[in-house]
């Protein structure tokens, strides 16, 4: 594929099996003024830029969404420029079970990302970006929302500095994406929360906890320096056993937890040991099946 059009602003690829990649060497790469690339259901896509030593340079782009190319490893390096990527608003990466890596330069200057969402990759093992970019991370300036599935996440939080990260006010962290049952499941997540309040941001108003089968407990100061948050979710998370109830963030207005039968026994409505401390939470919703509805009605 050859793109010659200097006044393209959105490229959509779909539903292409037989596609390996996107732009060949001859096509000069990415236009410049492409300001929204979106690729889903590409199950044959290896690359982007048909050279791996081919660079991206769009300053214009603002939209990135990448769904569903399972073996597509990387992302295009990125020309290290001040207006390279600058206008980058949103990036997300999902359900591309090869993907390994995005090179740090689309990172460095992207002060206007409010949306960083990488998820179901499972051979992706960390972000340069949050693992060992500090530097980097206080470009991320404006970055509102962030959601990862990152297997190796235990050890990766020991080295992110999320307190950095002052405009985040939507946290998402998800275990590694469920294997079939006949499948062992390697032990990569550990078995508690590793996370103090204090390496959290301040701003943060949602928090959500997504299927880490091995989770066993959260951390007694998790929400130590939360004083903003509003939302706490818990998904899928079977052997989790016991909330720091003692230190609920005083704004909490929505408690919901499910699929985590060992946890919501302690929460039952005027049973549970945990209910004199939850029954304050305007909205709370406590189900020991795997529920994502999270309908108002349904409400306790």
């Amino acid at each position: 594929m050859q793109i010659n059009d200097n006044n393209l602003e959105v490229l959509e690829v779909g539903g292409c099996p037989s596609l390996t990649c996107l732009i060949s060497c001859r096509g000069g790469g990415l236009p410049p003024t492409l300001k929204n690339l979106q690729i889903w259901g590409c199950k044959k896509l290896e690359a982007l830029l048909v050279e791996k030593g081919m660079e991206i340079n769009c300053p214009s782009l603002e939209f990135v969404w990448i769904w569903g190319c399972d073996r597509l490893k990387y992302l295009p390096d990125a020309l290290p420029n001040n207006n390279n990527l600058r206008n980058l608003g949103l990036l997300a990466v999902g359900r591309c079970e090869n993907f390994e890596s995005i090179p740090e330069g689309w990172f460095h200057f992207a002060t206007n990302l409010t949306i960083l969402n990488i998820t179901g990759c499972k051979k992706l093992k960390a972000l340069p970006v949050l693992s060992h970019g500090f530097q980097t991370i206080n470009y991320l300036t404006s970055l509102q929302t962030l959601s990862m599935n990152i297997s190796e996440w235990n050890n990766n939080f020991k080295k992110i500095g999320l307190h950095s990260l002052s405009s985040l006010i939507k946290l998402l962290i998800e275990g590694p994406i469920s294997v079939a049952e006949d499948e062992e499941e390697d032990d990569v997540t550990g078995s508690s929360f590793p996370i103090d309040g204090k390496l959290l941001p301040t701003s943060l108003i949602s928090l959500s906890i997504m299927k880490i089968r091995n989770l066993e407990k959260l951390s007694s100061k998790l929400f130590q320096n939360l004083a903003s948050l509003e939302e706490f979710y818990i998904r899928g998370c079977p052997r989790l056993k016991s909330l720091p109830v003692q230190r609920l963030p005083p704004l909490l207005k929505r408690l919901s937890i499910s699929g985590s039968r060992k946890l919501t026994g302690k929460c039952e409505m005027g049973k549970g040991k945990y209910w004199p401390h939850i029954s304050k939470i305007p909205k709370v919703k406590v189900d020991g099946d795997d529920d994502d509805d999270d309908d108002d009605d349904d409400d306790e």
